[in-house]
């Protein structure tokens, strides 16, 4: 049985730390609270150690940052049947070992089998899943600990469920907006070059789109795949997001996501019981934006000193007036949990038919680009078909 170090405000609000042993982290949490006590901190005694598939590889390192494999889709499957099976009374380490057979994503099943074999050793969900970065956000992670904290993993899992299928459906919605616009690209790319593939050889068809493209496509995906390691620093990404913030177009765009995912966030952690305090410095990380992660932090302390979540969060100036209205009725009501919810509603939608407007923006500006060197090939053809006729015929 595993010994958990725990750290818990009781009734009055003075601190105590100690250990006890309980079968899992739910069964602490309410051992503790039998005991009259919030709990703040609890850690397995015993840490997990590492398993064989997650020790540090090229893949883990190099590729996984840029491509996971694992997608949307398949991590709301994965919280779904987990919420099944965690709430029919399927022990956690049991559950993580079924879903690992049952899943057909070969670096999923790595993950989960690994993942297993630590929480049956003592180790917790949340601590676990910290160790696949490259395969849990951090809002995941957050709504996890989240749910250790308060007991209420079930409700944690279904909730995760239902924002990964708000993520994917959202993707595939960009996916299909965007088909035209790429098809016109890849015809761009081939099409021109077919003379040269029936009259000369493939070798200098397709050469000749090496020679023509190559460059552009290193162009663009060089810097892409550097910023992307170079994000891993906090110096980088704190810049970074404050660009991306004051861009004309997508920095309202962000600014929603950034405030629907605080809210979401910020709506499981207060649901599970996790003091206002400690669920608002979590839900700013879990945003993924470092602009509001640093804005959460500076709203603490006027928490702290008893002063009323709306006021703290409209003092920083990120959140537009309609969110912080629309807190201040879940406060007076009683039901901020709920209001939370509906606030990252209301901006989920928001942001999602900004970013599909957007999309379809693009594709029409990349449709016109098409058009504009398509017609100067044309044009560059028959001027140099002709030229060289009037040079046969002089």
């Amino acid at each position: 049985m595993p010994t958990y170090h725990y750290t818990a405000r009781d009734r009055s609000g003075q601190t105590t730390r100690g250990q006890l042993e309980a079968d899992t982290t739910s069964a602490a949490v309410a051992q503790l609270r039998e005991m009259g006590l919030w709990v703040t901190q609890l850690r397995a005694v015993r840490a997990a150690r590492r398993a064989p598939g997650e020790r540090k590889s090229f893949a883990s390192e190099f590729v996984y940052p840029l491509y996971t494999g694992v997608s949307e889709k398949d991590r709301s499957l994965f919280y779904r049947q987990l919420h099944s099976m965690v709430a029919a009374g399927m022990p956690l380490y049991q559950a993580l070992s079924t879903l690992a057979d049952q899943t057909t994503n070969s670096r999923l099943r790595r993950a989960l089998l690994a993942m297993s074999e630590q929480v049956l050793q003592g180790g917790r969900l949340s601590e676990v899943m910290e160790r696949f970065p490259w395969l849990f956000s951090r809002l995941e992670l957050r709504m996890v600990q989240a749910g250790e904290l308060g007991g209420l993993l079930e409700g944690v899992f279904l909730r995760l469920a239902d924002y990964l299928e708000r993520e994917y459906t959202l993707r595939l919605q960009i996916k299909q907006r965007t088909l035209y616009p790429k098809i016109l690209v890849l015809a761009l790319i081939f099409i021109p070059g077919i003379p040269t593939l029936i009259l000369v050889s493939p070798a200098a068809y397709f050469g000749g789109i090496l020679h023509t493209w190559g460059p552009i496509a290193l162009g663009l995906l060089l810097p892409w795949v550097v910023l992307r390691y170079m994000l891993k620093g906090q110096s980088v990404r704190d810049f970074y997001d404050q660009v991306k913030l004051l861009l004309p177009v997508i920095g309202p765009l962000v600014r929603k996501m950034a405030a629907a995912r605080y809210a979401r966030s910020l709506a499981a952690l207060y649901h599970a019981g996790v003091p206002l305090t400690s669920g608002v410095a979590a839900s700013g990380e879990a945003s993924g934006n470092a602009v509001l992660d640093k804005t959460s932090q500076r709203v603490v302390p006027a928490l702290e000193r008893g002063g009323s979540l709306t006021q703290a969060l409209a003092a920083t100036a990120f959140f537009p007036p309609m969110f912080t209205s629309m807190i201040a009725t879940g406060e007076q009501t009683g039901d901020l949990d709920q209001m939370l919810d509906k606030v990252a509603e209301y901006y989920e939608n928001e942001a999602n038919h900004a970013t599909i407007q957007l999309v379809v923006i693009l594709g029409v500006v990349l449709l016109l680009a098409i058009l504009v060197i398509g017609g100067i090939q044309v044009v560059t053809f028959y001027s140099g078909f002709y030229g060289g006729l009037n040079s046969i015929g002089g």
